[in-house]
């Protein structure tokens, strides 16, 4: 079987890293993967041990330039079409496994080349008047959609049952291998606290996630300026990448540290390649977000037993249960950030690891990367038959 992996970004995210390691798992299988992205950043290839494609405009809207990307997607619309029935007849492709609601392209020319079409929608950042017009779409040109959480079903598809019946939920993988504390060299951890320059016997909480307005950084940063009032000698670590589309975002994310006077207690790292270092080193992982779908950072946290702290969006609920497995809180209200942490950092130690191991054994027996390749697996088989 071959499968078309379509992603209406080259950028690297969470949606590009669970197709990268879920098409790993699948060769085992005998899955063959080609992957195709819209060239958003010019000329990049975001994995070097698959094929990749790099198309143009097949995305009809931009949040920046909203009526010029539809002209652009229009007057590409039919080459598009053309390019992607050659590839499709060329690499003998299976299956267009289409990511994103507006996604269209791909899901048009699995139609015309008679193949079948697996929709997977990843967010719960789209407008209303979007959803009412493409959800329409999906439901035509789809024969199964894939969810990245229940709560994405809830966002799109309602109580619509016609499209629940054809739904499935595949949610995002971490790697427990990859992400495991024990083969954290703790010399390496050392090393990085003093290249970041930080004390060595600091409490440090941390955030990870590209800069973004989504990531709901400036709450992070307010909930900072709240816990060192209890705890001082807290220092914090945002790791992301500063994406070119989000250069306010981050320039008002450093306006906001210094206001808040935490210049030297908050340290945005910039992009990391070492997250499994990194997480070793928090003592506990936040996530701000004012939407999400499934975010790996939390995962990945949960695999390396980091506590949680994260904001009731998308499917984080889904991913820990509240004061037991991490703590969850309501999104835009630092104070209860804040409040969540320092109750993590002040807790007996063994309330502590039991949370952790909660959190832990979740992440190997629902999101492993086997358990959701072997979904990726199924879904796929009930697809092409």
């Amino acid at each position: 079987m071959r499968v078309l992996n379509c992603f209406l970004d080259n950028r690297f995210g969470g949606p590009q890293k669970r197709g990268h390691d879920v098409a790993g798992r699948l060769s085992n299988f005998g899955i063959e993967t080609v992957f195709l992205f819209n060239e958003k950043s010019r000329g990049y290839v975001p994995f070097d041990d698959f094929e990749c494609r790099l198309v143009r405009h097949i995305q009809p809207f931009s949040r920046r330039y909203p009526v010029i990307s539809f002209l652009l997607f229009l007057v590409w619309l039919p080459w598009n079409i053309i390019a992607l029935c050659r590839t499709i007849r060329s690499r003998g492709i299976d299956i267009v496994h289409t990511n994103g609601l507006t996604n269209i392209v791909p899901a048009m020319a699995a139609k015309l080349m008679r193949r079948k079409v697996l929709w997977h929608l990843n967010d719960t950042l789209t407008p209303v008047l979007v959803r009412r017009l493409f959800v329409p779409l999906v439901a035509v040109l789809s024969d199964r959609i894939a969810l990245a959480a229940r709560a994405v079903g809830e966002y799109y598809l309602g109580a619509t049952s016609r499209l629940r019946k054809k739904s499935t939920v595949l949610y995002a993988p971490v790697d427990t291998k990859e992400f495991d504390r024990a083969n954290v060299d703790s010399q390496r951890t050392g090393q990085l606290k003093k290249e970041l320059g930080l004390s060595p016997d600091a409490r440090i909480v941390g955030a990870i996630g590209n800069i973004n307005r989504a990531k709901g950084y400036e709450y992070f940063v307010k909930a900072a300026a709240l816990i060192t009032r209890t705890l001082p000698d807290t220092r914090f670590v945002i790791v992301g990448r500063q994406l070119d589309s989000q250069g306010p975002v981050y320039d008002r994310l450093c306006d906001l540290i210094r206001a808040e006077g935490l210049d030297d207690k908050v340290l945005p790292a910039g992009f990391r390649d070492d997250i499994p270092d990194i997480l070793s080193m928090f003592d506990v992982l936040v996530l701000s977000s004012v939407t999400e779908a499934c975010p790996i950072v939390v995962l990945e946290a949960m695999a390396m037993k980091v506590p949680v702290v994260a904001t009731r969006v998308g499917g984080v609920p889904e991913q820990i249960a509240d004061n037991d497995s991490g703590i969850i809180v309501e999104p835009g209200r630092p104070d209860l950030l804040a409040e969540a942490v320092v109750k993590i950092l002040t807790q007996p130690e063994s309330d502590t690891h039991r949370m952790v191991e909660k959190a832990h054994r979740t992440a190997e027996s629902v999101f492993s990367l086997d358990v959701i390749a072997e979904a990726h697996r199924q879904a796929y088989a009930d697809v092409f038959n």
